[in-house]
């Protein structure tokens, strides 16, 4: 329950960069060190093709990655 959580919260992440980048360019350019396209692949997979979800790459997103995007969120949101 909590991996199937987990992935929820990755697809709105997702979805949610998709819906930004398509309007500003501005996160991909300021912060072009995160993969920006690789969050929106990951979105689209979790969305079509959830079966085939590999448990251990979600893990290694969550440990990896997710760190590097909350600065990036928190730098952002700091300058509201």
């Amino acid at each position: 329950m909590l991996l199937d959580s987990i992935v929820t919260r990755l697809q709105a992440i997702g979805e949610n960069v998709k819906n930004i980048s398509r309007k500003h360019n501005s996160l991909q350019n300021n912060y072009p060190e995160i993969e920006w396209n690789m969050i929106i692949r990951l979105r689209d997979f979790i969305s079509h093709h959830y079966e085939m979800l590999d448990y251990e790459i979600v893990y290694e997103v969550c440990d990896t990655y997710l760190p590097k995007l909350e600065l990036v969120i928190k730098t952002e949101l700091s300058k509201l």
